[in-house]
């Protein structure tokens, strides 16, 4: 990491953690005031939880996703020899 002076690296964090813009904070507020069954009076909570779960949600770790390991039409030797004899009719 370099040197930079702490008020320039303060600020580039800020910018980091804010990647959301008032629409967005608009929208999610919205959600929780529906969620809520729209009481009035509760628009500057809906917007400071909205704010909170936003920045919560960026700064929080991202959750990778098990990849799935390719399939691959691999014959072990076992089923090679299966597939080569053919069978026995059995007599009752």
């Amino acid at each position: 990491m370099g040197l930079c002076p702490v008020k320039t690296c303060n600020r580039t964090m800020e910018t980091m953690m804010q990647t959301f813009d008032d629409a967005q904070i608009a929208d999610a507020a919205y959600h929780l005031w529906l969620a809520e069954g729209r009481p009035a009076g509760q628009d500057m909570d809906h917007w400071l939880r909205a704010r909170a779960n936003l920045k919560a949600a960026i700064a929080a770790p991202k959750k990778r996703r098990a990849t799935a390991k390719p399939k691959t039409d691999v014959v072990t030797p076992k089923a090679k020899k299966a597939a080569a004899k053919p069978r026995k009719a059995r007599v009752s």
